[in-house]
Order: structure tokens, then sequence, then C-alpha cells
């Protein structure tokens, strides 16, 4: 508990010295000091000598729930219906002094005693004030100290992990969700943002964590505290493990994402290359071979009727040089354009394939036949072939 002064001029004792109290004059109102109504959660309003007084708790920071700048931070209601609770108004209390008497905003700096107990330092072990020193007044600091290292170890008030607000609980909650990513999920691409996006949330948590910036975080409070371990770089810690762990589970998503595409590159590029293939339509120049119809010519070797002069001459022998002229039979010449059977130079190919082989597998160019030196059955055209068995 720490000392207090009685209500008239006296001596401080501080670190067992003795030191006057030079500009520091202990409370002398013969009054009692009543409680008039609490401000926030390390702020009250006491009547002091017939006058409303504002008395700002030395050594003890609460969380803010009315400062004109910042938000309201985790757990300062809760500071601040607390200390309501245990002051009411016209609860009699004793004020303690240090070196200063007023902060820069005009406000009295003292330890409030009820009953004989230090309020700041029970703030403190509640979970609801860090200790802090603004010099050159400590004298409650190591009282308030042991009282919030209490609260630390204890899980109470802003280092409660159930408490949705708290940084053990903002961080613990980031792992949980990382840990309920699934193996295998259902939808591998909707998974994939959904861990991309706990990896940047856990990633924003540690950076504000290990620089120090906590407002975003509604713990400002942390700033400047004087506890010898705070637990913020523990949990800084921690909300980076859980960052690496999303985007492990990121990566493996999309490899799933990836096996469950119906094979993209492979089977398209054989069924484009069959349309390239279909050269062999070309290979139907037979139907250009059908100049048999140029080669009807023998209707010009009807000039066995100019070789009916033999009639004057009557030479009947030289008249039966129409049957020379039944090269008509030589016109027959579209059984030689049935060379589409040429066409069918994949015969050849077996050849080459070491005997009979039964073809399978995508027509493959010989110019990009990637090597391959197995057993080949050619196709129509002489520019493709198949693998075979």
């Amino acid at each position: 508990m720490a000392r207090t002064f009685p209500l008239l001029p006296a001596l401080v004792t501080v670190g067992g010295l003795v030191a006057g109290v030079a500009g520091v004059a202990a409370l002398t109102a013969p009054d009692p000091v009543t409680v008039v109504r609490v401000v926030d959660g390390d702020t009250l309003v006491v009547r002091l000598d017939g006058t409303d007084t504002t008395v700002r708790l030395l050594n003890v920071d609460a969380p803010e729930t009315n400062h004109p700048e910042e938000p309201v931070q985790c757990m300062g209601p809760e500071a601040s219906a607390w200390l309501t609770e245990r002051l009411p108004a016209g609860t009699e209390v004793e004020l303690t002094f240090d070196e200063e008497r007023e902060d820069r905003y005009g406000r009295t700096l003292a330890g409030v005693t009820e009953g004989g107990e230090l309020i700041n330092a029970e703030l403190a072990r509640a979970g609801l004030g860090l200790p802090v020193y603004f010099a050159p007044n400590e004298l409650f600091l190591d009282e308030v100290t042991d009282a919030a290292d209490e609260a630390q170890r204890t899980g109470q008030g802003i280092h409660d992990p159930q408490r949705d607000c708290t940084l053990p609980a903002q961080v613990a909650a980031v792992e949980q969700k990382v840990q309920a990513l699934p193996a295998t999920p259902a939808d591998p691409a909707a998974a994939v943002d959904q861990a991309v996006a706990l990896a940047e949330e856990a990633a924003t948590m540690a950076e504000a964590l290990s620089s120090g910036d906590l407002a975003g975080l509604g713990a400002a409070v942390f700033v400047g505290a004087q506890l010898p371990d705070s637990g913020v770089d523990e949990l800084a810690k921690r909300a980076r493990t859980a960052g690496d762990q999303a985007k492990t589970r990121a990566q493996e998503y999309r490899r799933q994402v990836k096996a469950a595409m119906p094979t993209p590159t492979p089977t398209p590029a054989p069924t484009e290359k069959p349309e390239r293939t279909k050269e062999p339509e070309r290979t139907k120049e037979p139907e250009r071979t059908k100049e048999p119809e140029r080669t009807k010519e023998p209707e010009r070797t009807k000039e066995p009727e100019r070789t009916k002069k033999p009639e004057r001459t009557k030479e009947p022998e030289r008249t039966k040089k129409p049957e020379r002229t039944k090269e008509p039979e030589r016109t027959k010449e579209p059984e030689r354009t049935k060379e589409p059977e040429r066409t069918k130079e994949p015969e050849p190919t077996k050849k080459s394939s070491s005997g009979s082989c039964e073809p399978y597998g995508p027509e493959i160019p010989y110019s990009d036949d990637g090597g391959y030196s197995g057993k080949r059955y050619g196709m129509p055209g002489g520019k493709t072939f198949r693998k075979c068995r």
C-alpha cells in the first residue's frame, strides 16, 4: 500500500530517505475530501476546500473513453464503470501528492486512497490500467507496476484473451481462423482468397504490434507503459507466425486449383494439331489428277478419220491403223490417276517400323517428332505419323 500524507504540513518519505516537501504541500483543508463524480477510468472530480477539483490518478493510465482526439479504447468503458462503482459520489477519500501537484491540463495529481487501499494500484490489478511514469512523480510507480504484473499473469482486463477487443484476443482470433483453414477445401479457388486475406490481416497486426502503432488495434494505452514485459512482443511473434501459416495454406490451395483444372495444356495441344494435320484433305489432290478428263484427247486422236486417205489409195492395210489409234485404251490412264493409293505412303513407313504395328495416339509432324525414335505409322500425305505399339 502506498504511503499517504495526513491533512497537515508534513515530510514525504521516498526510497528510505527523508526529504522536505519542497514546493509540495500536503492537503491541509480541514474538511474531508469527497467524490463528486468519475470522469473516466483514471480521472475523477472531488470536493476539495469547498471547490470541485479534477484529480488525475498518479502513475497509472487507463484506456481512453473521453479523449477529444482519440477513439474509445479497448476496456475504456469498463475502466470508467469500475471506478464509478468503486468510488460512488459522496465517498470520502484521502489524497497523497508527489513532487508535482498538477499536470499540463491543470488537473491535480494524486494517489487516491479509500478504506486503506490505493485506488491507483487497484485499477491496475483489475487489468484496467497500466503503470506510467511522468517525471518527476514516481511515488506510486512500483506499487502500480506490481499490480499490473499480477493482472497480466492472471489475464485480467486488457490482458484477457476472452475479451474480443484485447490484444491477446485479437491475435488468438487470427490464429484460430488460420487453424480453421481446411487442408482440402471444397472450393480451392475461394480458399486461396480467404487464406491470402488472413495472411495480410496477420501481417498488418504483427507490424502494428512490433512498431507500437497500437491505436488501430484499440490498445494505445500500452504505448509508454512501464511494464517490464507487456507481452506485446510475444503477441507480435504469434501474429507473424499465423501470417506465415496462412501464406503456406494459400500456396497449397493454388496447387490444388491447378491440379483440379482439366489438363489445360496437354489436351488442347493434341486436338488442335489434328486440325492442322487434316492436310490429308489437301492430299485429295487426286481430284486434281482427274486430269484424265483432259486426257480425253483420244477424241483428238480420232485423226484416224484423216487417215481415211488410205481409202483413196485403198490401201486397206494402212487403214488398219485405226487399230493403232486404239490409243484411247491409253487414255485409260485414269487408272493411273488412282494415285490416291500413292497417298497410302504410310505403307512405306510401315517398313521402317520393323514389321506390322498398331497405330495409336495423335498424329505427329515428322518435322516436330520431339526426338521420338520408336515405330511409326505414316499417315496420308507423308507429313505426319502416329506411334505404333
